[in-house]
């Protein structure tokens, strides 16, 4: 079971974050152009949180699996996946958590898919 380490991003930072980059679009590093393609995994084991999550928060597009992987120690299961937007603006979130060090780390990107392609914005 997931424990959340730290509160998640609000709607208000994501609509700020977004008009940050239409407006700065060169201040930001473009990812790709259409098609971005991002590792969702887990790594087993039911006392820890060690883990990387890809969500689409807002606008529409298609996440279709590429592969699923396993990879050895540290043991990591999960996809590989790409992002196929749909509506500009399109945002998705990857998060993540482990609490496998002390201090817990959480790290999260945004990704803005504008008309000049994904923008990578690192929240924290």
């Amino acid at each position: 079971m997931s424990q959340e380490l730290v509160e998640p991003v609000t709607e208000d930072l994501v609509k700020k974050l977004v008009e940050e980059v239409v407006s700065n679009p060169d201040k930001f590093p473009t990812e790709s152009k259409i098609l971005l393609v991002l590792k969702e995994w887990r790594r087993q084991g039911s006392s820890y949180v060690d883990e990387q999550r890809v969500e689409v928060i807002y606008g529409e597009a298609d996440m279709v699996e590429l592969r699923e992987f396993d990879e050895g120690y540290p043991y990591r299961r999960g996809r590989e996946v790409v992002i196929i937007p749909k509506t500009v603006p399109t945002i998705v979130r990857v998060e993540y958590r482990t609490n496998t060090v002390n201090p817990p780390i959480y790290s999260e990107v945004i990704y803005v898919f504008t008309k000049d392609g994904w923008k990578r914005v690192d929240v924290r």
